[in-house]
């Protein structure tokens, strides 16, 4: 018996030896995809280092900084270009040699990025009805046929059909090929006055008529855009094309009075599709273009009581993304910093101030 003991000991102190040699023949191969969020660098790096340390030996100090330096330029460069980008991280372990590693960029189109989006959500993907702000907004404008309406970002026309069949004349502007092409089937289908856009809202070849709209409709849209300056460019050409007494009905995520976001919430929120602006950020609509604000009313609240409680809610998504929490992960009963509103504008005759 003491003989079986004593074999057992030595079999397991020499177990870690006879394991060595056979990670030493392991191969692994593989990739990691990172959101490319530049606050994040630190966190990225200390992740990899940590997956990298279960194949081979630490990391040394001075690998260590040179892995985190990577990552610093590659995050840089990825979200400099978008906020679809993704760093990539390409190992391997060839026997003897450790981890050999590449760390890259993949930048997403916009369609792909809705391609994959749409792939994973059972439709309709924005929902069956149009919005109830949009469509009573639309209601205070008098003969349909006398009140023409740009639809910016219009999808594949939830808003748009349902504002064109009531006989407004209807300007969609839709940049994914995808929905535009959709739009324009159900228009011709329909025989609906419905003229589609495809085209970024923003580039420069996007002309409308000057003061030829009574209504522009931007619902979901300015959540996607990365820079105050798209907002106030946006603005910009709202104000040329309305008439007076024109309105805008637009909505954005707002951030609680008091709230300062650090970057890395704004830079998730630009990764979700959830772009979230201040209440001050928002000023230069009303002090330095001719609109004044006669709207802002939480989406969630607002929808809900005027859509039918049967088609509530009307996406199996929108309350998660709505009350903020696809960039803050709370729970329903702890609140996030920002909220869905809709803002209402309306254009003046004359500049403010």
């Amino acid at each position: 018996m003491a003989q079986h003991g004593l074999k057992t000991r030595r079999e397991v102190a020499l177990r870690p030896a006879l394991i060595r040699i056979v990670d030493r023949r392991t191969e692994l191969t593989g990739t990691i995809e990172f959101p490319a969020l530049p606050a994040l660098a630190d966190h990225i790096s200390e992740r990899i280092v940590e997956m990298f340390a279960g194949f081979t030996q630490p990391f040394s100090r001075e690998e260590t900084g040179a892995l985190r330096a990577m990552v610093v330029r590659a995050l840089d460069q990825a979200y400099e270009t978008s906020s679809e980008s993704r760093l990539v991280v390409k190992y391997s372990t060839p026997p003897g040699k450790g981890v050999q590693y590449e760390i890259g960029v993949r930048h997403l189109s916009m369609e792909e990025r809705y391609e994959h989006w749409a792939s994973l959500k059972e439709p309709p993907l924005f929902g069956k009805l149009p919005d109830a702000m949009v469509m009573n907004m639309a209601a205070s404008l008098g003969k349909p046929d006398e009140a023409p309406i740009v639809d910016v970002g219009a999808g594949t026309g939830r808003n748009a059909i349902a504002l064109a069949r009531l006989g407004h004349p209807v300007t969609a502007v839709e940049p994914v090929t995808k929905f535009a092409d959709q739009l324009r089937g159900a228009a011709t289908d329909d025989g609906l006055p419905i003229t589609v856009i495809e085209d970024d809202f923003l580039a420069p070849e996007v002309v409308l008529a000057a003061g030829g709209y009574r209504l522009i409709v931007i619902a979901e849209v300015l959540t996607h855009f990365r820079e105050l300056a798209e907002i106030r460019g946006a603005f910009a050409k709202f104000a040329e094309a309305l008439s007076p007494g024109g309105l805008v009905v637009a909505n954005a995520f707002i951030a609680s009075p008091g709230y300062r976001p650090e970057p890395l919430a704004r830079q998730v929120g630009e990764m979700s599709w959830s772009s979230f602006c201040t209440p001050s950020e928002l000023d230069f609509i009303t002090a330095e273009l001719p609109f004044e604000k006669i709207g802002d009313e939480p989406v969630w609240d607002y929808e809900q009581e005027h859509l039918p409680a049967e088609d509530w809610p009307p996406t199996g998504w929108f309350e998660h993304w709505c009350t903020g929490r696809n960039v803050f992960e709370t729970t329903p009963r702890v609140p996030t910093p920002i909220d869905l509103r809709w803002l209402v504008f309306r254009r003046t005759r004359t500049l403010s101030g």
